[in-house]
């Protein structure tokens, strides 16, 4: 399983590069650019940007239900930061291309609006973080 451990650190890491420093579809900032078309970077795309959010949604979903054994007496839910870090970002990029396509708001809660749209670069910052912490230290409990 040591492939999907790297896939997960490499999708977390990837997710979380797009939402800090990834052109931001819902920046005032960017309004007035969009007119103009500016040359977008291949990780701007929104082709990438979908099999991305499939990968590391569906990576996140693989890493909730795959258990962990602890010494061969009990299984237990392992790597929750990993599947928080990924769940989040999938659904922050979601939300992004939704806009990105249809130039309206999805109407959520005001507390997943905050949480996906408004910190997006938190929740980007976090895949970076639990990526490299999960990368340097891969058997700690829960992460």
């Amino acid at each position: 399983m040591l492939q999907f451990y790297f896939l997960s650190v490499l999708l977390n890491l990837a997710t979380g590069l797009i939402l800090v420093y990834g052109y931001d579809y819902f920046s005032a900032e960017n309004e007035d650019e969009t007119a103009s078309e500016p040359a977008k970077a291949f990780y701007d795309e929104t082709a990438f940007r979908i099999v991305l959010l499939i990968l590391t949604g569906l990576v996140g979903l693989l890493k909730l239900v795959a258990n962990v054994h602890i010494k061969d007496d009990y299984s237990v839910v392992g790597d929750l930061l990993p599947v928080l870090a990924g769940l989040l970002g999938c659904a922050s990029l979601f939300v992004e291309y939704y806009y990105a396509k249809n130039n309206e708001q999805l109407g959520l809660p005001e507390f997943l609006n905050t949480l996906l749209i408004e910190n997006r670069k938190i929740i980007g910052w976090f895949c970076i973080g639990t990526a490299l912490i999960h990368f340097v230290l891969p058997r700690v409990m829960f992460l």
